[in-house]
C-alpha cells in the first residue's frame, strides 16, 4: 500500500492541486487528509458558509477531476479549524463516490484498515467545534478569545463545563476505539499528535499533544499513526516522524503556506518515507 498523507492545508488551493499532481506522478493507492482542510474565516459570521463554499466549489471539482483519471481512494476528515457543520458536505462527497469520510469510522485500506479521529484536547483557541477534554484531569486553558461553536450563519457562545465536559474525553473515546478496532492492522489518523514526542512541540519548546493518544499508542501498538495540528513541530524538532515502541508516528507539518505532504509505503515506512 502506497499513499500520500497531508494535513493542515487550510484552504491552500495551490497545495491542493500540487498534492494531486504528486499523487498521479507517484501512482499511489490513496491520498489521506489529516484535518484542517478548509479555508479560514473572514469573520465568525461567515465561517461555516465559507468552509462549505470551499468544499463544493474547490475541493469537489479537484476530486472529480482526479477521480476521472485515477482509481486511488481519497480519505478525508475535518480538524479543529474546520467548522463541524461541514461534516455533511464531506459525507456528500462520499455518497457521490469521490472520497471516504474518516471521523470515527473504519475503512478498508489495502491489507490494513484506516480510522480517523478529528477531536483535539482543549486549547486556548476560541473555536471549540472539535475540542474535548483530553483526560478527566485536564485543566481547561484560558482562551485568547471567547469560546464558541460555529453554526450556520454565525456562532454561539460556549461554556466549557456545560457544553464541552458532557462530550466526555478523548481518553474514554480511545478506550472504546481500542476494543472496537484491530490495532495491529489499523492505521490511526488523529488530528492531534501524541504527547511528548517529536511531533507535538510548539515554538516555546513545550509539548502540547494528547496524553490520551500517547497512552493508546503505547498500549495498542498500531503499526502507523498519522497526525497534524502542531504546524511548527517538524521545524522545532527537526523530525517528521517518531517511533513509540514499534509504532511509527508521523506529522509532516502544515501545508498552509506550501505543500508539506509525505509519501508512505507500508512495505517500508521509514526506509521509503519521503517528504514532498
Amino acid at each position: 500500500m502506497k499513499f500520500i498523507f497531508v494535513t493542515d492545508i487550510h484552504g491552500n488551493v495551490r497545495a491542493l492541486r500540487d498534492l494531486f499532481s504528486f499523487a498521479e506522478e507517484l501512482c499511489v493507492d490513496a491520498v489521506v487528509f489529516g484535518g484542517d482542510i478548509l479555508s479560514g474565516p473572514v469573520s465568525v459570521n461567515t465561517f461555516t458558509s465559507q468552509n462549505r463554499e470551499f468544499i463544493n466549489s474547490v475541493l469537489r471539482p479537484v476530486l472529480e477531476d482526479f477521480r476521472s483519471r485515477n482509481r486511488a481512494e481519497i480519505y478525508l476528515m475535518l480538524g479543529n479549524d474546520d467548522a463541524s457543520g461541514c461534516a455533511g458536505d464531506l459525507q456528500a462527497l462520499e455518497r457521490d463516490g469521490l472520497s471516504k469520510y474518516m471521523h470515527m469510522r473504519v475503512h478498508d485500506f489495502g491489507e490494513f484498515f484506516i480510522y480517523g479521529y478529528s477531536f483535539i484536547p482543549l486549547t486556548h483557541f476560541g473555536i471549540k467545534d472539535w475540542e474535548k477534554f483530553d483526560t478527566p484531569e485536564q485543566e481547561p486553558p484560558g482562551t485568547v478569545s471567547p469560546p464558541f461553536f460555529t453554526q450556520e450563519g454565525g456562532s454561539r457562545p460556549v461554556d466549557i463545563n456545560r457544553d464541552i465536559r458532557p462530550r466526555g474525553t478523548i481518553e474514554e473515546d480511545f478506550m472504546k476505539i481500542f476494543s472496537e478496532t484491530t490495532p495491529s492492522k489499523t492505521i490511526y489518523v488523529t488530528h492531534t499528535p501524541p504527547y511528548n514526542t517529536a511531533l507535538d512541540i510548539i515554538y516555546s519548546g513545550k509539548h502540547v499533544g494528547s496524553r490520551a493518544i500517547r497512552k493508546f499508542i503505547d498500549e495498542a501498538r498500531p503499526p502507523l499513526t498519522l497526525h497534524g495540528h502542531i504546524h511548527e513541530s517538524p521545524s522545532r524538532s527537526g523530525k517528521i516522524f517518531d517511533k513509540l515502541g514499534n509504532t511509527i508516528s508521523i506529522n509532516p507539518g502544515d501545508s498552509k503556506g506550501k505543500l508539506n505532504a509525505v509519501f508512505i509505503d507500508m512495505g517500508d515506512v521509514v526506509g521509503k518515507l519521503k517528504k514532498l
